[in-house]
């Protein structure tokens, strides 16, 4: 299983425990194409754009408990209600492309802040 990670679900950051390193056999830097990044303060929000926004492409290890390690993912992320998880191609630092879950925003960004960078620094 595969999560594509931009903001508080990064390594380092405070949500990073929601996806426990001892069950992840990889984490490397990874970009989703056609998504801009929008700040709510304290996390950020994806929708469909002209942005390419950057993150982590988290690869499972095969005996972690995916199921319950998604639960909680969806879970933390409210989906359905204010993200939904959509399977999306990414494209690592080396160029390879992976399908990965990816979480995006259902609510509108008009009062929102644009991150023109594409990318969720440590707040």
């Amino acid at each position: 299983m595969k999560f594509f990670v931009y903001g508080t679900l990064k390594r380092g950051f405070p949500n990073a425990r929601f996806i426990p390193d001892k069950h992840i056999q990889s984490a490397v830097p990874a970009r989703l194409k056609g998504f801009d990044m929008y700040s709510t303060g304290a996390f950020p929000a994806i929708i469909r754009g002209e942005g390419v926004s950057q993150g982590e492409l988290i690869t499972l290890k095969s005996d972690a408990p995916a199921q319950e390690i998604l639960r909680s993912v969806d879970q933390l992320e409210n989906e359905g209600r204010m993200y939904r998880r959509e399977t999306l191609p990414v494209i690592t630092k080396s160029g390879d492309i992976e399908e990965a879950y990816v979480y995006v925003w259902l609510y509108e960004t008009t009062r929102l802040k644009r991150i023109k960078d594409n990318i969720w620094h440590k707040r």
